[in-house]
C-alpha cells in the first residue's frame, strides 16, 4: 500500500487518490456507471505487457491463414491433376470397349467362330461401356449409336445360338 502511495504521489497525485482507489476496489459508484479505477489500472498494464504478445498471435494468424490458402490451392491443382488423369483412364477405356466390340461384331459378320464364354465377355463388355457412357452423358455421340448397333448384334446372335448346343457358333 505505501508503494502505491509513493507512485500516486510521484505521479503528482494526493492522499485523495489513494482514498478513491482503495474504495474504487471495492465501491462501484452506481450500477449504471461502472467506474472502477484498479480494474482500469490493471487493464491498462494487461494490454501494455500483452502488447507484443498480440501483435505475434496476431502475425501467427496472417501466417496461418496464408499457408492455409496455400494449402488450399495446391489442393484444388492436385484435385485437376487427378481429374485429369481419371478423365484419360475413362477415355482409354471407353476406347478399349469400343473397339473390342466392333472387333468382335466384325469377327461374327466374316462368320468367326467364338465360345461362349467370348460371348458373355464381350456382353459384359458392351454392358459396362453403355454403362459408363451414360454415366457422363454421351448417348447421343454418332460412334455411341454405332457400338450401341453392334453390341445389339452380338447380343441377338448369342440369343439365337446359345441354345443350340454347339461350342463354338
Amino acid at each position: 500500500m505505501e508503494v502505491i502511495s509513493k507512485i500516486l504521489t510521484s505521479l503528482g497525485f494526493g492522499d485523495y487518490a489513494l482514498i478513491v482507489l482503495f474504495l474504487g476496489i471495492f465501491i462501484d459508484i452506481t450500477p449504471g456507471i461502472k467506474f472502477n479505477p484498479v480494474k482500469t489500472i490493471f487493464k491498462y498494464l494487461g494490454k501494455s505487457f500483452n502488447s507484443s504478445i498480440e501483435t505475434e498471435i496476431s502475425e501467427l494468424k496472417d501466417d496461418v491463414n496464408t499457408k492455409f490458402t496455400d494449402l488450399q490451392k495446391e489442393q484444388k491443382r492436385q484435385k485437376q491433376a487427378l481429374d485429369k488423369i481419371i478423365l484419360d483412364g475413362q477415355d482409354k477405356e471407353i476406347g478399349r470397349l469400343r473397339w473390342e466390340i466392333i472387333d468382335f461384331s466384325n469377327g461374327i459378320q466374316n462368320k468367326v467362330k467364338h465360345s461362349k464364354e467370348q460371348y458373355r465377355h464381350i456382353l459384359n463388355s458392351f454392358s459396362r461401356y453403355k454403362i459408363i457412357m451414360e454415366d457422363i452423358g454421351i448417348t447421343s455421340d454418332e460412334y455411341y449409336h454405332d457400338v450401341i448397333k453392334h453390341g445389339n448384334d452380338i447380343q441377338i446372335h448369342y440369343d439365337n445360338h446359345v441354345n443350340s448346343g454347339e461350342a463354338f457358333f
